[in-house]
């Protein structure tokens, strides 16, 4: 019972702080700034558009464009990072740590650290896309025939549930990432950016110099390519490797904190 309120108290603490909110908006930043050509150049032509002329799905082939660029891709592991990756970093530089422990213990603060950074990450990023799949339905809607293809946003935003869960899954490793990276070094910026450069070089390196390897880089796999064309199978890879490397952090984290009190 403990452990549960523990968990629910720190969800709510990473949730209503401003590096969430903060990662909402460059994760919807981004996916604007990456499909805004193609969406702009497409709702140039509305203001001649009558009514119930284009069909139905017209927001989810803008939105795909939006999801598919580059810049969606680069500032997923940033936006991921950000909101959980330097908790533990607070806790242990500001001193809280020693008063937290002693009243939860060691392993239940760590696993509450662990879970709050996969779920927290993976929610920002799911919000800040379905907020432009909303957006992006309430415009092109009039434009579209009623009822055609289902017909509410909700029943939108549940369609796209496929492209948003590789994405927030994604977010959910990165932010382990930072996490353990966080438990290492102590540091902040280490943290917050070394997801971000390690995802870069990752890119880089499989698309630039490894070639044949090209459907390793981060990008491909977050699109769902050819290494692995079911989204199910994305999912578990990535929670899979979330789970290493909090595991991983725990094992890091254990010592300092005993180090520490």
């Amino acid at each position: 019972m403990r452990f549960l309120r523990t968990l629910l108290i720190e969800l709510k603490r990473a949730v209503l702080s401003y590096r969430f909110a903060a990662a909402v908006l460059i994760m919807l930043a981004g996916l604007i700034a990456g499909g805004f050509e193609h969406i702009y150049g497409f709702m140039k032509g509305l203001s001649s558009t009558p009514p119930d002329a284009l069909r139905a799905g017209m927001e989810s082939m803008c939105f795909s464009w939006a999801v598919g660029s580059d810049a969606a891709h680069f500032v997923l592991p940033i936006a991921a990072a950000l909101p959980c990756s330097v908790l533990f970093i607070d806790d242990m530089t500001s001193g809280f740590i020693k008063g937290y422990v002693s009243k939860t213990g060691r392993a239940a603060y760590i696993a509450v650290r662990g879970i709050v950074s996969l779920v927290v990450p993976a929610l920002a990023v799911a919000l800040g896309m379905m907020i432009l799949y909303a957006a992006l339905y309430f415009i092109l809607s009039p434009y579209c025939p009623p009822g055609e293809g289902g017909s509410s946003v909700l029943t939108g935003l549940v369609g796209q549930l496929k492209i948003v869960a590789p994405y927030a899954a994604g977010a959910s490793l990165w932010s382990s990432v930072g996490l353990l990276l966080a438990g290492a070094t102590v540091n902040g910026f280490s943290a917050i950016a070394s997801p971000f450069i390690i995802f870069y070089l990752m890119e880089i390196a499989f698309t630039r110099y490894f070639p044949k390897a090209s459907q390793f880089a981060p990008s491909m796999l977050l699109s769902g390519g050819e290494l692995i064309e079911n989204p199910m199978t994305l999912l578990i890879t990535s929670l899979a490797l979330s789970a290493a490397l909090i595991g991983a952090f725990s094992a890091v984290s254990y010592s300092r904190i005993r180090r520490q009190i």
